[in-house]
């Protein structure tokens, strides 16, 4: 019975973290990220779209963190936060554009 109580707890406290994930939304446009600096929590989807009409990228600068490789115009990246940190982002094709997640 005890180990059927907690299965059900241990489920329970997974739906929860789950539903508790967000999307946070970056838009990528005039050779920016908008917004340029995201707050987010370990389990959330950050969205990448490229509203712009040239190709760009979102690329970790520790190079390991994440790398959608190229977002056409028009096309979205995303990818799943999962460490407590700060990393600092660019676009690879423009490095002068510049982001940050801040992951708490």
């Amino acid at each position: 019975m005890l180990k059927t109580g907690l299965a059900a707890v241990c489920g329970f406290l997974l739906t929860v973290s789950a539903s508790q994930a967000a999307t946070v939304k970056v838009t990528i446009n005039n050779y920016m990220f908008m917004p340029d600096r995201i707050v987010a929590h370990p389990g959330d989807v950050i969205l990448f779209s490229n509203q712009d009409t040239d190709p760009h990228t979102a690329t970790s600068l520790d190079g390991k963190s994440f790398d959608s490789n190229t977002i056409d115009p028009g096309s979205s990246w995303s990818f799943t936060v999962k460490a407590v940190g700060t990393y600092k982002f660019h676009c690879a094709i423009h490095p002068d554009m510049l982001g940050e997640i801040d992951v708490q």
